[in-house]
């Protein structure tokens, strides 16, 4: 199995997930037990008793003239 990395996919760069993204389930905390399945797909954890999960993550490259049209038309 492969994992997205820098080059793989052109126009995004590939790097590991900062700090932000737990790198287990259980560094994920939530206040009821029915939270958990949707607290672990938010962050990138693999549902269920599945050992895998999200470990890369890609942003797309954009040039300092890129524009993205506006939601409210303006």
């Amino acid at each position: 199995m492969t994992c997205a990395s820098q080059g793989d996919v052109g126009g995004y760069d590939g790097k590991a997930p900062d700090a932000r993204f737990p790198a287990s389930k259980s560094e994920v905390e939530v206040d009821r037990a029915g939270c958990e399945p949707l607290a672990h797909a938010l962050t990138g954890l693999a549902p269920g008793g599945s050992a895998g999960g999200a470990r890369a993550m890609a942003t797309e490259q954009k040039s300092p003239t890129d524009t993205a049209p506006s939601p409210c038309g303006t």
